[in-house]
């Protein structure tokens, strides 16, 4: 659904993105109960998988289902619907929406005893499987990318709307414990993984 989305904006068919805002606030909704009940969590998730009822829990198997970072990924639109129309009064209705997926990740991210970051857990690289076979793991590099996306989004947000100070500095201390985005020296590639030995 986001890859769809993608045209819009720069292609100045702003009107065009109204439906998938509607679908994402829904998602804030049924996903705050999902959060609550299945993480114990603030904010809202969405996982992988949704119907015109915007259900937002794990579905689907494991490879599947642990995706967490959906409502993430869905909050950029918001961010970047602001930045193509430069639409206060749209940001703040829906800044909200970004804040509360922000509040999940907040309370979702553990620290990887391995190396110290802050990585989602549980949680599936959905589009590559690592050579232990499947993609679970804990902080696959495109959530991790996902989710500082996030932070920053709401970071910036909330220095625009003069809001949620107390959150903003949350935000700023967990964005820089996040694990970097590394490339492979020998094939120049992404590398997919915060555990060296998983491999694409």
């Amino acid at each position: 659904t986001e890859m769809n989305y993608w045209p819009a904006e720069v292609g100045n068919l702003p009107e065009c993105v109204e439906p998938l805002v509607r679908m994402v606030e829904g998602l804030s909704e049924t996903g705050a109960r999902v959060a609550r009940e299945h993480y114990g969590a603030g904010g809202w998730v969405f996982h992988q998988n949704t119907d015109l009822w915007r259900v937002a829990a794990p579905m689907d198997g494991a490879s599947w289902g642990t995706f967490t970072t959906g409502g993430a990924w869905l909050s950029t639109h918001l961010w970047e619907h602001y930045l193509f129309t430069g639409d206060r009064e749209f940001l703040r209705e829906y800044y909200p929406v970004m804040k509360g997926s922000a509040e999940f990740f907040l309370d979702f991210l553990i620290q990887d005893p391995k190396t110290g970051y802050l990585v989602t857990a549980p949680d599936t690289n959905f589009e590559n499987a690592h050579n232990r076979g499947g993609g679970l793991s804990m902080g696959p590099t495109p959530s991790s990318m996902m989710v500082r996306q996030l932070f920053k989004n709401c970071i910036a947000a909330t220095g625009i709307l003069g809001l949620d100070a107390d959150l903003r500095k949350r935000m700023e201390q967990a964005v820089v414990r996040l694990p970097p985005t590394k490339v492979d020296a020998k094939t120049g590639e992404l590398e997919e993984y915060v555990d060296p030995s998983l491999k694409v």
